[in-house]
């Protein structure tokens, strides 16, 4: 008798039956020309192993009410209105139906199907779903105004492009100072700017790109490094991961601190748990205060998993239905992990003004000041010598997502986990968060175990 299927013929049996576009013989060809595309020479490239069979048949049914969506959970949408329930099936049913088997069930039942909504409304939903949303497009028209006052002051025509007046407007940039103190670190939101305009409104076609420009949108942004350099000004590309050292030193600090103080630690600890960008922590609403039952956006569920309901993202609350990223409780023998949850516990407790001070009272009401307010805050707090970062090199709020992307690569964790943790959609996105030179500390396995060891 043939003993556990090997991995292969584990995913051949559940393939079976199934339709292929593609034959087997062009199936194995392609696969083959991947394989050469993308070589298992990258140390974060990891196979992924199918479980033995009794991990399989144990796992294969689960007990009522578990949740299965792996620390994605859909937020329920409540509606209003009765309505009544229809469902078609073969058999014999309690209720009012034919003898064909249709069961009729009265009810109430929560939706939205006697809501009516403007053709207007319907409208500005199709808007939304485009590659440039209403606001996007907004955004752009507002950058190309900066060209258009460019031009007006130096007697240019902003309606005409020529190579010399995309240099004359990157050397405008460069005299320009951010809120960093220096220079835009880039040009070439600008420029997709302007290429939209110049196709959208003008109808002139994407001059604004190609080969010229890309070079001299390098040209710029080593030009912007070297005068933040000049005037003393951090600039991007010398951000790195929160070292692990500096990770320590953050948990030796959340043991005994209290009130705003262990807030700030806890938001730390939060974007560091879940690999968040600032601008995430900036969508959380604080709880209603009418509602005691409410939880707010931060909150731990009644079988101790830490939740964080994601309302924004990268570019903002635009294409995101709300939902809850959630992290297992701590294992008994996690020290480290517990100590944190019951941290955890308590800044959530402490209160301001009679609301939670997690929230927009602490880092503000505008989330795209975030990040802002946030690394202002790193600042004061982590100090260069307690968390081990070299001269030359700075920490911010995005170092929290650097860090937890690096540890994980460095403790192995699948490529799969690693993209869905980091909600990334493409391996290019997601490598430029690891840093390959990031040192390894034991630590590391405490804080994200809950990654490891997971059969996908």
């Amino acid at each position: 008798m043939a003993g556990d299927p090997v991995p292969d013929d584990y995913l051949a049996r559940l393939t079976a039956g199934l339709p292929s576009k593609f034959s087997s013989k062009r199936r194995s060809g392609r696969d083959a020309g991947r394989s050469a595309k993308f070589p298992a020479l990258n140390r974060f490239d990891q196979p992924i192993q199918a479980a033995p069979q009794n991990l399989r048949m144990q796992h294969m049914t689960a007990p009522s009410g578990y949740d299965l969506t792996a620390g994605r959970l859909p937020l329920p949408i409540p509606g209003t209105g009765a309505g009544t329930v229809t469902g078609t099936g073969a058999g014999t049913g309690t209720g009012t139906g034919a003898s064909t088997g249709t069961v009729i069930a009265s009810g109430t039942a929560t939706g939205t199907s006697g809501t009516q909504f403007s053709a207007e409304e319907n409208l500005l939903a199709i808007r939304n779903q485009a590659k440039q949303n209403p606001d996007t497009q907004a955004g752009y028209r507002r950058l190309f105004g900066v060209l258009q006052s460019f031009c007006a002051a130096h007697d240019h025509e902003a309606q005409i492009f020529s190579l010399d007046l995309a240099e004359l407007f990157c050397a405008y940039m460069l005299s320009r100072i951010t809120r960093n103190g220096g220079p835009p670190i880039s040009v070439s939101n600008y420029f997709s700017a302007f290429n939209f305009v110049f196709q959208h409104d003008l109808k002139k076609g994407r001059p604004w790109s190609g080969t010229e420009i890309s070079d001299l949108t390098a040209r710029y942004a080593a030009a912007s490094k070297q005068r933040s350099n000049d005037m003393g000004v951090e600039v991007p590309s010398m951000r790195i991961p929160t070292p692990a050292i500096g990770i320590v030193h953050i948990f030796k600090l959340l043991e005994t601190a209290q009130g705003e103080f262990l807030c700030w630690l806890a938001t730390f600890t939060i974007m560091l748990l879940f690999w968040f960008r600032a601008d995430t922590i900036g969508g959380v609403r604080k709880g209603d205060p009418a509602r005691p039952d409410d939880p707010g956006d931060i909150y731990f569920s009644s079988h101790g998993y830490l939740c964080f309901t994601v309302r924004r993202v990268k570019r903002g609350s635009a294409h995101i239905q709300a939902f809850v990223k959630s992290i297992s409780p701590p294992p008994p023998a996690n020290t480290l992990r517990t100590m944190i949850w019951a941290k955890l516990r308590l800044a959530l407790d402490v209160k301001k003004n009679g609301t939670r001070l997690i929230g927009p009272q602490l880092w503000g009401d505008d989330p795209k000041r975030a990040a802002d307010v946030i690394s202002q805050k790193m600042k004061e707090i982590l100090h260069r010598g307690d968390c081990g970062i070299p001269l030359g090199t700075f920490i911010s709020s995005h170092s929290w997502r650097k860090a937890g992307a690096s540890a994980a690569a460095c403790l192995r964790i699948d490529w799969h986990t690693i993209m869905c943790w980091g909600m990334w959609k493409t391996h290019i996105s997601a490598e430029k968060y690891i840093d390959p030179t990031y040192l390894f500390d034991r630590v590391l396995a405490s804080i994200f175990d809950f990654l490891m060891n997971v059969h996908t």
